[in-house]
C-alpha cells in the first residue's frame, strides 16, 4: 500500500497510522520528498540545452520573442530550416555564420517549434488528457 504525504488529518486516523510509522525511526537528518512520479528535468544535458537557450535568445534579439509562432506555414518552413542546419552539420560545419550557435542546436530549436506547434492543435484531444506517468510509453 502506498502512502500519500500528510495533508493535515488527525494522527490518529487508521488510514495514516502506517504512514507515521514509516516515519518513525528516521533520522532527524532525513528529508522525505515524493518526486518519484514526477518530471525528471535533472536528465536534461546542461550543455545542449544552453546552446538551444542560446540560440532562441539570438532568434528573440533578431526578431522579438516568440516570433517564430507567428511564422506561416509554420511546420513546413522550420521543417526546411531543421534540414538546412543539418545539412550544414553533416557537411562539417558546426556553427551557424550568423549566430555562432551549433547548427544542431538550431535543428532542435526548429523541432521545439514544431513539436510546440502540434502540441497545441493536439490540446482538445484525447491524448492530452492522458495523465504522465513514468515509463508508461
Amino acid at each position: 500500500m502506498s502512502y500519500q504525504p500528510y495533508t493535515g488529518e488527525d494522527y490518529s486516523n487508521p488510514d495514516h497510522e502506517a504512514y507515521f510509522k514509516q516515519l518513525k525511526g528516521r533520522s532527524k537528518m532525513e528529508g522525505i520528498k515524493y518526486d518519484q512520479n514526477k518530471l525528471r528535468w535533472d536528465l536534461m544535458p546542461e550543455l545542449a540545452e544552453r546552446e538551444v537557450v542560446k540560440v532562441l535568445t539570438h532568434g528573440s534579439l533578431k526578431y522579438d520573442d516568440f516570433n517564430w509562432a507567428k511564422v506561416e506555414n509554420l511546420k513546413q518552413r522550420y521543417f526546411a530550416a531543421m534540414r538546412r542546419h543539418v545539412s550544414d552539420w553533416r557537411l562539417n560545419e558546426k556553427y551557424d555564420k550568423e549566430s555562432k550557435c551549433h547548427h544542431l542546436a538550431h535543428a532542435i530549436c526548429c523541432l521545439i517549434f514544431i513539436l510546440q506547434t502540434e502540441l497545441e492543435e493536439d490540446n482538445t484531444s484525447e491524448e492530452k488528457q492522458k495523465p504522465y506517468t513514468p515509463g508508461g510509453y
